[in-house]
């Protein structure tokens, strides 16, 4: 009925766990290429055509049987998520979503081990809904209960993850801010290239920091500018003054945090 951890990834389904991977047993991230393509936030990766799903704006139709309460024969989809975000996906209570028949779901993290699973959240349809930890690639398995036939939408949304910090600052005579969804602006002097667009050219009016997503939290220095993404990385830009950076004009990671 509701979502539960697992310890261990699930066997004999129609995507094995590894092939969520990258090199060796590291985890595929966010920006790793992808059958020749980076890999974008909320992109459906790869949905299981073979198995009969059509991909759509936000989830896929699918239909499926004697799938053993989705532990084999299920239909996959992967996606890529970041740290902090709420991601939640079902054959009911997400706009799109429909169910014919006892629906059951289950959610593989980067590394394939089941973290979730639900079973009739809204009478037999399902739902999932999991706060991300980790940035990565996930991976969604439908099937139905028990070996029952079963098929639908399968919808899914995103939530941006929780501020953790200041969401606006201001410097010597700049502003920063960061709108809902982690996106970062700037406007004001720019002497320093410290609004992060990438030019000295002062502004008058918010323009986005370049290069910058997932933003947490924002500071704003004399004539540099630091930022804290949802995954815990540390961004700065700037004037580097006293060694705070060197001079750059977009967001470079700070190292060694």
């Amino acid at each position: 009925m509701t979502a539960a951890a697992c310890g261990s990834a699930l066997e004999d389904s129609s995507l094995d766990p590894g092939e969520l991977v990258g090199t060796g047993s590291e985890p595929l991230v966010l920006g790793d290429s992808v059958d020749g393509s980076v890999l974008q936030h909320r992109e459906l990766i790869e949905v299981d055509k073979a198995k009969g799903a059509e991909p759509g704006l936000a989830g896929y139709s699918y239909s499926a049987s004697n799938t053993n309460s989705a532990t084999v024969n299920t239909v996959n989809y992967t996606i890529g998520l970041y740290a902090g975000e709420k991601f939640t996906s079902g054959t009911c209570g997400v706009a799109g979503a429909t169910s014919n028949g006892d629906t059951y779901l289950r959610l593989l993290n980067p590394a394939g081990v089941e973290v979730a699973s639900n079973d009739d959240a809204c009478g037999v349809a399902s739902m999932i809904a999991y706060r991300v930890p980790t940035s990565g690639i996930y991976q969604v398995r439908a099937g139905c209960f028990a070996n029952d036939f079963c098929g639908g939408t399968l919808g899914y949304s995103i939530a941006a993850p929780v501020a953790a910090g200041n969401l606006i600052a201001g410097g010597w005579y700049y502003s920063l801010a960061v709108r809902s969804g982690g996106w970062a602006w700037a406007w004001g002097y720019n002497e320093s290239g410290q609004l992060g667009d990438g030019t000295t050219t002062n502004r008058s009016t918010p323009v986005q920091v370049q290069g910058l997503t997932h933003v947490n939290a924002i500071a704003a220095g004399y004539q540099h500018s630091l930022a804290v993404r949802s995954d815990g990385s540390v961004w700065a830009w700037g004037s580097y003054g006293a060694g705070q950076l060197d001079y750059t004009y977009t967001p470079v990671q700070v190292q060694g945090l």
